[in-house]
């Protein structure tokens, strides 16, 4: 073998592997050549602009509910799995509304209702109050405190059992100083824990509740 021919014969794999020389692709095979251009093509990428990249991948969304935290300077709380959502505390005058006697038993009012009342014939007990007031507007009857008592009863859904229990009920105001509407409404407070109480309010009844509530 001549002198050319050893300067154009490649260098061996040992010494391929160990030379500080970087070997050209032209100096390497065919399939070594195309196999260094993929390596050039894979390593293209700019470092900077993958950082950004995976940057952006591991930032956390921002939902609506978020944005709207946001944009009023306001951080939104963490939704904790099965928890559940505090209720609304009711307002006193929401709880006095719905606790009140006069809510739970409020007469419903009907419009344009006339009742037949005949001032020849007395009163047919047990009657509405709304009866009895109708008939004192046609032909009075009735003391001025026994009016009002009628008055604030109305606003009740409630019978009378006698016009004697209305006289009793409305001395019992007077003498106790307590106004009929203050009355009736801790008379029905106290009837609604009362099985006996079958809407009619009668001498037992009221004899029941003054011993309770104005023991003598």
């Amino acid at each position: 073998m001549s002198k050319d021919d050893q300067k154009k014969k490649k260098p061996g794999f040992m010494q391929r592997l160990f030379s500080s020389k970087k070997l050209s692709v032209d100096e390497e095979s065919p399939s070594g050549g195309r196999k260094n251009k993929k390596l050039q093509r894979m390593h293209t990428v700019d470092p900077a602009s993958l950082s950004k990249a995976l940057a952006a991948e591991t930032k956390p969304t921002m939902t609506v509910k978020d944005d709207l935290a946001a944009a009023n300077g306001k951080r939104a709380e963490p939704k904790v799995a099965g928890a559940k959502a505090k209720p609304k505390p009711k307002s006193k005058s929401r709880l006095n509304r719905e606790g009140s006697a006069k809510a739970r038993r409020k007469k419903k009012k009907k419009i344009n209702e006339k009742i037949a009342i005949d001032v020849t014939k007395g009163l047919t007990f047990p009657c509405t109050p709304e009866v009895i007031l109708e008939y004192h507007k046609r032909k009075p009857f009735l003391k001025p405190n026994e009016e009002w008592l009628m008055v604030e009863l109305n606003e009740f859904e409630c019978l009378v059992d006698s016009m004697n229990i209305i006289k009793i009920i409305a001395k019992h105001s007077k003498f106790f100083e307590v106004e009929p509407d203050e009355l009736w409404e801790e008379f029905f407070e106290w009837v609604d824990d009362v099985p006996a109480y079958d809407e009619v309010i009668n001498y037992d009844i009221w004899q029941e509740f003054r011993d309770k509530k104005y023991p003598m």
